[in-house]
């Protein structure tokens, strides 16, 4: 690899992980294309040589951390073992969960907003698998929906209430998750 190929990828990957830092400790709207240039060093008209706009390069560090996700989640075959994996993964990594849920919440009807439907039919697959194991083949693709909405449910309404520490909203999410997981159709 060529030294301006090299230079090339540094820029993008350091775009990448300031975008990534500065968005785990505030909101998209919050963070600026000069913040993140300067964080990582470059000039602003430098981010669009490698990302259409801001929305673009969050997309793409959201698919970066999301990586982390389905590595974790692969190590798991049943599940509630993906179900715990997946909630107990967002209490340890808030940078992916802000992330989603900002794009959830706001999202962009344009070409970039296709990573984030990639991302999420990854996650979704993961779960379709552990899924197919008990739940009738019938009601597989009904049940991974509801299960997969119900965990970024109880993850946004439970995780950061203000009267529960974190290790309380993590315990109390996990029993609403075991009961969730009693009510699937099994085979």
């Amino acid at each position: 690899m060529s030294k301006r190929e090299l230079k090339k990828q540094q820029n993008r990957q350091q775009m990448i992980q300031a975008a990534i830092e500065l968005y785990s400790k505030k909101t998209f709207s919050e963070v600026s294309v000069r913040d993140i240039t300067k964080k990582a060093n470059v000039s602003p008209a430098l981010l669009y040589q490698y990302f259409d706009d801001q929305q673009h390069l969050f997309l793409i560090a959201m698919q970066h951390e999301n990586k982390k996700l389905l590595q974790e989640l692969a190590q798991y075959t049943t599940i509630d073992e993906v179900a715990k994996g997946y909630i107990t993964f967002f209490f340890e990594h808030e940078t992916l969960f802000q992330m989603m849920s900002h794009f959830m919440l706001q999202p962009k009807g344009d070409e970039t907003s296709q990573i984030f439907v990639e991302e999420s039919s990854k996650l979704f697959q993961v779960f379709k698998e552990a899924l197919s194991n008990v739940a009738t083949k019938e009601q597989l693709q009904v049940e991974t929906q509801l299960l997969f909405s119900t965990l970024n449910g109880l993850l946004i309404t439970y995780k950061n209430l203000p009267q529960y520490s974190k290790e309380q909203s993590l315990a109390h999410i996990l029993s609403l998750v075991k009961h969730t997981l009693r009510k699937i159709p099994t085979k």
